[in-house]
């Protein structure tokens, strides 16, 4: 968790009130699975980056699930719901993730349920309070989970959707908190282009080097326990807000040479943040993406 000082330099680039403690967004990006059957946990074990296994109450774990390639196909976050585990993947990913990993069920006791209902997320100093409060309010059947980021971040999850009393963070601004942090997302244009290392996961949790296999295991470890990784995802930023590059923009050195792409980036209205994979001996060098300079994010 950072200081206030930069929660308020958060609001000074979004251009928000300097007073507000807390922001709230509903979130359109993002989706919810519901996984059952007296299989589902080793199955889902058997297929994830990370580990299913003895999740605790309350604990939100982080993983790529990949093709046989170690590509990414898509990220999740996912807990326990009494016997259920829930998935939430990107919103774009939702019916050909579904569809993809129903092929590998199976005989396996495992039934895979799309849940249709609607996130809120709380973002700030004062977010854990608010969303706290926020749920009281709901009922029985909600979920609220902690989300990473440079400060506190919660999301609701109901079958109605949440009425707010907050100040709203726009639409447009919804993923700069994931990008100020460097944390890596997956929509469908970029499926099967990244190995989960080069979106940082092994630096975030993302990834159980002493589980059994899945797929894409063995080239995922091969990068762990034989090094030869060249690419690693930083934190860039433009100066020109009017032209943020687009998800999958061609990065450039001064000779023109492609050494990496824009995954994800957020336009304010002074620039332009993004999170970008790129070559790592190439990172410290002076980049340009559709003819603008990119400069490299220490912090």
């Amino acid at each position: 968790m950072t200081s206030l000082l930069n929660w308020q330099n958060f609001l000074n680039l979004a251009k928000l009130p300097d007073a507000t403690a807390c922001l709230q967004a509903g979130n359109p990006q993002h989706a919810l699975v519901r996984v059952t059957g007296k299989d589902a946990e080793n199955f889902l074990h058997a297929q994830f980056s990370n580990s299913v296994m003895n999740l605790q109450a309350g604990e939100v774990r982080f993983a790529a699930w990949c093709n046989a390639k170690g590509r990414v196909w898509t990220l999740l976050r996912y807990w326990k719901d009494g016997d259920a585990i829930i998935l939430r993947m990107p919103a774009d990913q939702l019916e050909t993730t579904v569809t993809r990993m129903r092929m590998f069920v199976l005989r396996s006791d495992v039934q895979l349920q799309p849940v249709k209902w609607h996130a809120v997320q709380y973002l700030g100093p004062d977010a854990e309070t608010q969303s706290a409060r926020v749920a009281e309010n709901i009922g029985n059947e909600y979920f609220r989970i902690p989300l990473p980021g440079d400060w506190p971040i919660y999301e609701i999850w109901s079958p109605e959707p949440v009425p707010g009393d907050l100040p709203e963070l726009p639409l447009k601004l919804l993923a700069l908190p994931r990008v100020l942090a460097g944390l890596p997302e997956v929509f469908a244009a970029q499926r099967e282009e990244w190995i989960p290392q080069m979106l940082n996961l092994d630096k975030l949790d993302g990834i159980d080097f002493r589980k059994g296999c899945y797929p894409g295991q063995e080239i995922v470890a091969k990068l762990h326990y034989k090094g030869g990784l060249k690419q690693r995802l930083f934190k860039v930023c433009t100066l020109k807000a009017a032209n943020a590059p687009d998800s999958g923009a061609d990065i450039v050195n001064l000779t023109g040479t492609k050494i990496g792409k824009i995954l994800e980036s957020v336009a304010t209205s002074d620039e332009c943040r993004a999170t970008a994979i790129l070559r790592i001996e190439d990172a410290q060098t002076q980049l340009k993406v559709e003819g603008q300079d990119l400069l490299l994010v220490a912090k």
